[in-house]
């Protein structure tokens, strides 16, 4: 890793993966993906710079996937009584 780059490396114990489990299957996902602008993500300069309106149709079902994969990640996890570690570089 360069120099000016950072890393955040934490944790989330069981205790809290379980809330946080409780909290995504509490989010009204469909009502959030409909209120998803493209726009308004490029004109905050929301990373990656791939917001095009053309493509809202498949950013809306692509996070509609995602959204449901890390429920079930968190489902599996709360199962098990583990907790994860989180790397962000």
């Amino acid at each position: 890793m360069a120099d000016h780059e950072e890393a955040e490396i934490t944790y989330i114990l069981p205790e809290r993966v379980a809330v946080i489990l409780k909290a995504l299957k509490g989010f009204d996902i469909e009502s959030a993906i409909e209120k998803f602008e493209p726009k308004a993500f490029e004109q905050n300069q929301i990373y990656p710079n791939i917001w095009e309106e053309e493509y809202k149709e498949a950013f809306q079902k692509d996070f509609m996937e995602i959204f449901e994969e890390l429920k079930m990640f968190y489902e599996k996890t709360t199962e098990l009584g583990k907790g994860m570690i989180v790397s962000i570089y």
